[in-house]
């Protein structure tokens, strides 16, 4: 769940304990975030707070509540630059309690994961829900339509107005105009997980020049396999010495000839 940290210029925080201690602050452009564990988060916790002798214990459960509700906050400030978010938080749990941390843009795989694709998700609920809201009006008009043909009257004060579907839609046209919404969006893009970059640049580092070297080194065996297979299937040639002389013996008269002609 995503709380507001301020108005302007906006950013929200997303805290999570799922895996490890995750927080993450966006305003809806750009994503920052951070996943430390347990005693990173202790000492971080300490380095914000040096005069403060709490146990470990009381300092994860200020902290944890800090990050979970942000009411009651005395003192935020968020700076950013070159990829990283600045955060700096003071409440008051009978004494100031601070935090410190400093959090990483994330790539675009994971702002989309977090960020965009649960809006995606409530925009497919919010959707849902309108339709259902829309038939059940409609419903409503045509059971009070038969019940008045029957002869009843339903009392003044709980007559309803008709409800007119085309002014309505009229009135609320987003997802008309918002062409980047479509009417069906694909589960496929529902269930995309963002891939972590810095895992899969590891694997390029550990594969690359082992991985070429195996495949060039395919390629050159099968090329010279091919190349000693077409050399064993070309037929040979065998000239024999008979039809060499009678060749020699046939063109040498013609050279003959040829010179008394020109005499």
């Amino acid at each position: 769940m995503w709380n507001k940290l301020q108005d302007s210029p906006p950013f929200y925080l997303q805290f999570s304990q799922t895996n490890g201690y995750e927080i993450s602050i966006t305003d809806y452009i750009t994503l920052y975030t951070v996943n430390i564990l347990e005693n990173e988060f202790i000492t971080i916790l300490k380095e914000s707070n040096p005069k403060l002798e709490i146990t470990d214990k009381e300092l994860m459960d200020n902290g944890v509540n800090m990050l979970s509700n942000l009411e009651n906050i005395k003192d935020l400030r968020i700076n950013t630059a070159d990829g990283h978010l600045k955060l700096y938080i003071c409440k008051f749990f009978v004494y100031p309690f601070r935090l410190n941390l400093t959090l990483h843009e994330a790539p675009k795989e994971i702002f989309f994961q977090k960020v965009t694709q649960h809006l995606l998700r409530t925009i497919i609920e919010l959707r849902t829900i309108e339709q259902k809201l829309r038939e059940s009006l409609k419903k409503k008009d045509e059971e009070i339509d038969k019940y008045n043909m029957k002869g009843y009257k339903i009392e003044k004060y709980r007559r309803t107005t008709v409800f007119n579907e085309e002014e309505h839609l009229k009135m609320h046209e987003v997802f008309q105009k918002n062409g980047v919404v479509p009417q069906d969006i694909p589960i496929s893009l529902l269930e995309k997980k963002g891939e972590n970059k810095e895992s899969i640049l590891h694997m390029k580092q550990e594969t690359n020049g082992i991985h070429d070297v195996q495949v060039k080194q395919e390629a050159t065996t099968s090329e010279a396999t091919v190349e000693a297979n077409t050399i064993q299937n070309i037929p040979k040639i065998d000239i024999k010495e008979d039809i060499k002389s009678e060749l020699q013996n046939n063109i040498s008269p013609l050279k003959k000839r040829k010179k008394e002609l020109n005499l």
